[in-house]
């Protein structure tokens, strides 16, 4: 693995310096839109393939969670849950990846740089972001309301957690927080490895 020096990422670094320039107007605009609630056609269509993955993903998701339910693992087998519920990253990358693939072909006409590629994810996880209470709410109310009942009492059998402990973690509000800022996190990580693969250059005019 490639050691980083702190000195390579300083404000002299004209590399950086340009990055980091591009990287704040493109969010500025973004952030701005959103402030002014710019609903014209062009604005929609500037982030429809955005907030169309968004609503996938969570919408996957919860098909995710309904799965990890037949399987037994908010019941019978939920000491597996913590494992198997990790298999989602599989899928949540899936998903990235054919969302830049998306946007890279229907809005950049091909092309792609890695900025273009980490904003179109940040933005997706921002619409994840945003949802994550309703699909929180979906999957506790509605897909599995036994979870946290289980959840709690597997935790304090198992000497994992008190009683009282357990009850402040695994509740709706705490999850909704949770996944709140997890998916903000894992988004943009998630964003950065996704978009270098993604990422095209113009394919050079020889004529």
């Amino acid at each position: 693995m490639t050691n980083i020096r702190f000195a390579d990422l300083s404000d002299s670094n004209p590399i950086l310096q340009v990055m980091k320039i591009y990287y704040i107007d493109r969010l500025k605009k973004f952030i701005n839109d959103i402030k002014t609630i710019n609903l014209t056609a062009s604005s929609m269509k500037k982030y429809a393939i955005e907030l169309k993955w968004g609503i996938i993903f969570v919408i996957v998701s919860l098909i995710w969670v309904y799965f990890e339910k037949i399987m037994g693992w908010h019941g019978k087998n939920i000491a597996s849950h913590a494992i198997y519920t990790n298999f989602f990253a599989i899928v949540a990358i899936l998903i990235y990846v054919l969302a830049l693939l998306d946007k890279r072909k229907n809005y950049y006409g091909g092309t792609m740089t890695w900025m273009d590629g980490f904003i179109t994810g940040l933005i997706i996880s921002m619409v994840v972001t945003v949802l994550s209470p309703l699909s929180q709410y979906i999957t506790h109310q509605w897909i599995s309301p036994e979870y946290f009942p289980n959840i709690i009492r597997h935790s304090v059998e198992s000497g994992q957690l008190s009683q009282e402990e357990a009850e402040s973690h695994f509740n709706l509000g705490s999850y909704i927080l949770q996944s709140a800022i997890f998916g903000l996190v894992a988004g943009s990580i998630t964003s950065v490895l996704v978009a270098l693969f993604i990422k095209k250059k113009p394919v050079p005019d020889r004529t």
